[in-house]
């Protein structure tokens, strides 16, 4: 029997009681402002930042900054401006919601390794994936070869964690001759 696919909103849910499940307002806030994502009060806290990233049905990447602000202002009740929030999508609110989905993995893969199985004589056990997809030739310029060859363009993601420890030890982000790890 396969199993039936989740709807958007099924989905959304389970992620929702996840975080709920993981991690208080508090926790959030704190992580946020170690982070330095969050350093003062402002009127968008970490909450509502994690509210419009993950759980809005949208899509916030193609939709526009002053959209975002709406459904900001809809579900959160904060008002802002779409300088204020374009602000806001920076490095260290990347961190931040790395952050977070790290220790939702980290959980899932503990919660995994703790199930009554035995790794015999291996001390570690590594596990490595990477997904690699085409660009638009219009980054052709930028990100020469990264997509299978020279007359391509490409980006490749790839992490590596240990499944007993539950630790990450790579995250790759190949753009044609670039590597950021």
């Amino acid at each position: 029997m396969n199993p039936r696919a989740l709807s958007v909103q099924e989905e959304i849910k389970l992620i929702t009681e996840q975080f709920r499940r993981c991690f208080s307002p508090a926790e959030l806030e704190q992580r946020a402002r170690k982070i330095g994502f969050i350093q003062r009060k402002r009127k968008m806290n970490a909450q509502d930042f994690i509210s419009l990233c993950v759980f809005q049905k949208d899509n916030i990447i193609t939709n526009t900054l002053s959209n975002l602000c709406s459904l900001l202002d809809n579900s959160t009740k904060v008002s802002m401006s779409a300088e204020g929030l374009n602000q806001r999508f920076n490095l260290l609110g990347s961190t931040f919601l790395q952050s977070l989905f790290s220790s939702l993995l980290q959980d899932k893969i503990i919660t995994a390794a703790s199930l009554p199985c035995s790794f015999g004589d291996f001390t570690r056990i590594r596990i490595m994936d990477s997904t690699v997809f085409q660009l638009s030739d219009d980054y052709l310029a930028y990100y020469e070869g990264c997509g299978g060859s020279a007359n391509e363009s490409g980006l490749k993601i790839q992490l590596e964690c240990e499944l007993k420890s539950g630790e990450f030890y790579t995250w790759i982000l190949e753009m044609g001759k670039i590597q950021i790890i």
